[in-house]
């Protein structure tokens, strides 16, 4: 690189060449909307349809934001109840006379302790592209069915 030259001119177009794959053209076409919504962001123009764009673009992100926060506690909850369940089932074990008894026991005890995290998967990807309001209306319930009660009442002994 000599003196007068900038960085810039080091680059010619058949470098760009190098980074793009056969049927990128289809790609780098963007609707009007996109764009318009993506420049009065980076800009802060405000004015006609960019401005109800970027407002549409800021308020979807900052729901999809609310939204995450709100599944992160929901799911911190569902671990709670995990503990609570091997919690449960550590303090009061229980021995059963015959084996298949003991094994189905043990089984219950074991379902009751991944429940949660099932549940809380399941809703997951059986509400994809449903309303949100459906997802969490799916994991409220499973708040209220886990419950992990021989945890939360204590012993009877």
């Amino acid at each position: 690189m000599t003196q007068g030259d900038s960085p810039d001119d080091r680059f010619d177009a058949s470098d760009d060449e190098a980074l793009r794959w056969a049927g990128d053209e289809s790609l780098d076409t963007d609707s009007p909307q996109k764009s318009s919504a993506r420049g009065a962001l980076s800009t802060g123009v405000e004015g006609g349809q960019d401005a109800s764009n970027a407002g549409a673009a800021v308020a979807s992100s900052t729901g999809g934001a609310l939204q995450l926060v709100a599944l992160g506690v929901i799911a911190g909850i569902y671990v709670i109840y995990s503990v609570g369940w091997v919690a449960a089932v550590f303090r009061d074990p229980v021995t059963l006379g015959a084996l298949l008894p003991e094994i189905m026991y043990q089984l219950g005890e074991a379902l009751a302790i991944v429940a949660p995290a099932v549940w809380f998967a399941v809703v997951l990807v059986l509400t994809r592209g449903r309303r949100p309001l459906a997802r969490f209306g799916w994991l409220a319930a499973g708040l209220v069915l886990l419950v992990p009660l021989p945890w939360v009442l204590g012993s009877a002994a």
